[in-house]
């Protein structure tokens, strides 16, 4: 393996210089610079960067924890992360965290990771929060006032509702596809409550569906599973809000089955406009925001707090739209 030293002897310099001229740490001049540079050429010399990150102490490492590697909502976020991060020239890992019974974020703090970006409903104990606390973290903890991207829905549910009236629906069920903690918070929620109830649509609780059983399930079987349910709690039913679009997805094929028209027997609505949702039949409407520029979002605060720039934004909050289709 081609050393520093073998890249100095035939650059003629001394091994400092190699590191100075790879890392720009201290001047030096450019006819020296460019002698390191064509030896490194020569050589095919590869820096060792673990013995680099060591001595900065920055590992130029993130991670990022998703829930979920079939729904496509996940990747489009990842490539505005990945975008600027490799700008940055930092390398990235995807984690899947979907167990509540594990401590994901240990592993990569004892790593060294410079930073985390949470995109999963997984999120960090209060104990483990305080380990993490030195070290960059976007969207680690529920509802706080730290370092956060977030979607409001509120306008993209009111223009729903909106399009339920205008159809003449009266009876709304929700699918979560989730555990009831996870989204009483949730902007979708309140936003459902207050504008169903101006809209005179019937919105009961037995008809907002939770589960704590989705573990390294396929979200389409649990919308089926979910559907088949609410369809026997209340089978006058005739408008569905689903958390995201392969929930809706999964309904939409139960209620074919049953024999019911989509939209005219019962509506289905989705969330997060994943590609396939316009090519289903009938397209399903949905709620949309861009996902490349939460991702690029999220690694901007990541950056600002690794790079200590007090000036970087903190929070962002990115307002969602309703996307009308043949589903409603």
């Amino acid at each position: 393996m081609v050393s520093r030293k073998d890249v100095a002897k035939l650059a003629n310099v001394a091994p400092s210089t190699v590191s100075n001229s790879i890392n720009g740490t201290k001047y030096v001049s450019e006819e020296c610079r460019l002698k390191v540079m064509k030896a490194i050429k020569e050589l095919n010399y590869e820096p060792n960067l673990i013995a680099r990150s060591l001595k900065k102490n920055h590992t130029k490492s993130i991670v990022v924890f998703i829930n979920d590697l079939y729904n496509s909502y996940y990747a489009e976020i990842c490539d505005g992360i990945l975008e600027i991060a490799y700008q940055n020239e930092y390398t990235v890992t995807i984690c899947l965290a979907n167990d509540p019974q594990k401590e994901y974020y240990k592993e990569f703090y004892s790593r060294r990771t410079d930073g985390m970006i949470n995109l999963s409903k997984m999120f960090a104990t209060e104990e483990s929060y305080e380990r993490l606390k030195n070290m960059a973290l976007v969207n680690v903890r529920k509802f706080d006032n730290e370092f956060y991207v977030s979607v409001n829905y509120v306008k993209a549910v009111e223009d729903f509702v909106k399009n339920l009236v205008e159809s003449g629906k009266k009876n709304l069920g929700v699918i979560t596809g989730t555990a009831k903690e996870d989204i009483m918070n949730d902007t979708r929620y309140i936003a459902l409550k207050h504008y169903t109830k101006l809209a005179n649509i019937n919105f009961d609780e037995k008809n907002l569906l939770f589960r704590n059983d989705v573990i390294n399930r396929n979200q389409s079987d649990v919308g089926y599973e979910e559907m088949e349910k609410l369809l026997k709690l209340s089978p006058d039913i005739d408008a569905v809000f689903c958390i995201n679009d392969l929930l809706a997805y999964g309904a939409a094929c139960k209620l074919r089955q049953e024999g019911l028209k989509i939209p005219e027997d019962v509506s289905i609505c989705g969330c997060d406009n994943v590609f396939f949702s316009k090519f289903c039949e009938p397209a399903i409407s949905s709620m949309t925001f861009d996902k490349v520029d939460f991702g690029k979002k999220c690694m901007h605060i990541l950056l600002g707090q690794i790079n200590k720039n007090d000036s970087a934004d903190k929070h962002c909050i990115i307002m969602a739209e309703y996307v009308k289709r043949d589903s409603v």
